[in-house]
């Protein structure tokens, strides 16, 4: 049964768009885009897209990911452009709560899975 959250209109990535598992993704582009966070104040972040065989939505880039990211191919987003990184989804604590979030990876295999004491809130934008 699909999560509940991918039932709304997103034109952007989320947690529940990978709760089926890891999906793997070449990078196409890097771009700035302004977004408003959760108290309606807007801030610019990266946006990274995929190419079309991935069948994945553009991710907004968090300063985790960014910074994951920046540390596999460099700090210049144009040495990005074509490189393959796996999405997945993983529990984060945000604000006293464990909630599911995106993160990303080099495509090596996943991480042991961890315990999970109780089933996360999928994280808003």
């Amino acid at each position: 049964m699909p999560h509940y959250r991918s039932m709304f209109s997103s034109k952007y990535a989320g947690a529940w768009d990978f709760e089926h598992g890891d999906r793997q993704a070449k990078i196409v582009s890097v771009a700035p885009v302004t977004i408003k966070d959760r108290k309606g104040v807007e801030e610019m972040k990266p946006l990274v897209t995929f190419s079309p065989e991935a069948g994945l939505k553009p991710l907004v880039l968090n300063k985790t990911n960014g910074a994951t990211i920046a540390q596999m191919f460099g700090d210049d987003v144009l040495g990005w452009i074509g490189q393959t990184i796996t999405l997945y989804r993983a529990t984060v604590e945000m604000a006293g709560e464990q909630v599911y979030a995106v993160r990303v990876r080099l495509n090596v295999a996943p991480p042991p899975a961890a315990a999970r004491r109780r089933q996360p809130k999928a994280a808003a934008r």
